[in-house]
């Protein structure tokens, strides 16, 4: 198997250090190099010709987008993906349409495989997910109700499913109703059965930030993002061209063989 050259640019040499821990023993990628600042990711970029390189959206110096920039100047054909401890906040400027964002609240081990999800994506945008299925639903409430009807048919017809539902259920009702409130299109939902896991994916036209706000204890709504981070086993936000992807996963046990 062929192994991904990934270079870390973090100036927290703590975050750096796990990840080179959650790749060590990893066949699919290695740790090509380290860099805590801008002019040696640059340098290092042009060096080790990285096939990913993992960018703190914090780092001091010129800004993430414009650094991303250069470093696929530097490294020709390599995915950049930002890393922030808030997901939702991503950075200003123009939206960059392979430029995707991870959070780094995720442990070490998922969130190095939620970077080469990304890589790979992107070095393959139309390979299909195994066992996903997908629909598009107008800019309107009731499309929560009948986006949720469809994931639980979903998991439900998949079998062995049964105790992701509820969750499942709940989740995709929050991002679908913030999607068609603050999106103003139509929303498309993919559920997809991967190894270990459920992955299902929110996309909409709306590229503007995700806000988290203080719900009151007599509000309706206001905790959905609270609600993916305590219930998800991990979710991000990609942008595509002039949409947004809101993703999160639920871990499933494999059938015993």
């Amino acid at each position: 198997m062929s192994r991904r050259r990934l270079l870390i640019v973090d100036d927290d040499p703590d975050f750096r250090l796990l990840v080179s821990l959650a790749v060590r023993d990893r066949d699919d990628v290695v740790v090509a190099g380290e860099a805590s600042d801008a002019a040696s990711a640059l340098r290092l970029s042009e060096e080790l010709s990285p096939e990913v390189v993992l960018l703190d959206v914090d780092l001091p110096g010129p800004g993430p987008l414009a650094l991303a920039g250069e470093i696929r100047t530097r490294a020709p054909g390599a995915t950049v993906v930002l890393a922030g401890a808030r997901p939702e906040l991503t950075p200003g400027g123009p939206r960059d349409p392979a430029l995707p964002v991870v959070s780094k609240g995720l442990a070490p081990a998922c969130l190095t495989d939620e970077v080469l999800a990304c890589a790979e994506a992107l070095s393959q945008p139309g390979e299909p997910e195994a066992e996903t299925v997908a629909a598009s639903f107008p800019s309107a409430l009731p499309s929560a109700a009948a986006a949720r009807r469809m994931v639980s048919e979903t998991l439900t017809g998949w079998g062995g499913e049964d105790d992701l539902v509820d969750t499942a259920v709940l989740l995709t009702s929050e991002v679908i109703t913030n999607a068609v409130l603050h999106g103003g299109s139509h929303v498309e939902l993919s559920v997809a059965r991967r190894a270990g896991c459920i992955r299902i994916t929110v996309t909409d036209s709306d590229t503007g930030l995700i806000r988290r706000r203080r719900a009151q204890l007599t509000d309706q709504s206001g905790r959905g993002t609270e609600l993916i981070e305590s219930l998800s086993d991990g979710w991000g936000i990609r942008r595509q061209g002039q949409a947004k992807q809101v993703w999160f996963e639920l871990h499933r046990d494999e059938p015993a063989v």
